[in-house]
């Protein structure tokens, strides 16, 4: 018997997200199919998902660096 094991979400849950995500999609395979790339598919998707997770990790480190700018700790070492 063969298990599928489940997968992370890969797109954005709100629609807007999910209309811009479908859109830059396209952009990047029209340009690609434009050039004349092969597997134009493949690479619009990866290219979209690396851009999007940049952009998270991007927004991530800065609500971080926002909420230790506030923390008493945030400029001194912590002392063991």
């Amino acid at each position: 018997t063969m298990y599928m094991i489940t997968a992370p979400q890969t797109s954005p849950s709100k629609l807007r997200s999910q209309i811009l995500f479908g859109s830059g999609i396209a952009l990047a395979y029209s340009l690609l199919l434009m050039a004349h790339v092969q597997y134009t598919m493949f690479y619009s998707i990866a290219a979209v998902c690396m851009m999007r997770g940049m952009w998270l990790y991007w927004v991530d480190l800065r609500e971080t660096s926002l909420v230790l700018e506030g923390s008493p700790f945030a400029r001194e070492p912590i002392k063991l």
